[in-house]
């Protein structure tokens, strides 16, 4: 999408993502800086271009700019494949068991960065959650079949010390993992 090629992008909008027109969609750098200024701007830190048509679509793709302070909790959507690609800035994503215990955590970044993935992809079935680690984050997201909710987990943390505890048991599996 060039600035030249579509309208104007509305400052704001409701649900905090613009379904981009037309059946042909491409992202300038411009486009993803009023992305970010999209997600400075509004109110919880995070806004979305969705390129996909709308919701009964069988390939849901979307390109995030997420803050660090945004906590999104753990969350899945059953029966579908996701994968992140990160576009700029560097970010985990973290990946838990039925009983919210931490399984896995991928710690992206920029695809110059040679030890560290810049794609991610696995079955959105498993309780995930993405936490940036830069000031801002911009990403891929794409899900495989029709958007059906998202399912947020019951043992989510919902008190930043729940949070901080949360990100904790985050650091010692990383640490596990280097010790390994």
């Amino acid at each position: 999408m060039a600035n030249t090629e579509y309208p104007a992008l509305p400052a704001h909008t409701k649900s905090g993502a613009i379904f981009l027109p037309d059946s042909f969609k491409a992202l300038s750098r411009r486009d993803i800086q009023t992305l970010k200024d999209l997600a400075n701007e509004s109110g919880n830190n995070r806004f979305r271009y969705c390129l996909h048509a709308g919701p009964s679509d069988t390939l849901q793709q979307m390109v995030l700019a997420m803050g660090r302070d945004l906590y999104l909790p753990p969350h899945r959507q059953v029966g579908r494949d996701k994968s992140y690609t990160l576009i700029e800035g560097e970010m985990q994503v973290v990946l838990f068991t039925e009983s919210g215990d931490v399984s896995h955590v991928f710690e992206m970044g920029h695809s110059s960065a040679l030890d560290k993935p810049f794609i991610v992809r696995f079955d959105s079935g498993l309780w995930h959650t993405v936490f940036p680690l830069t000031p801002q984050v911009v990403y891929q997201e794409l899900l495989i079949g029709t958007f059906m909710g998202t399912e947020y987990a019951e043992w989510s943390p919902q008190t930043p010390a729940m949070i901080a505890r949360q990100q904790e048991q985050i650091a010692q599996w990383l640490g596990r993992q280097g010790a390994g």
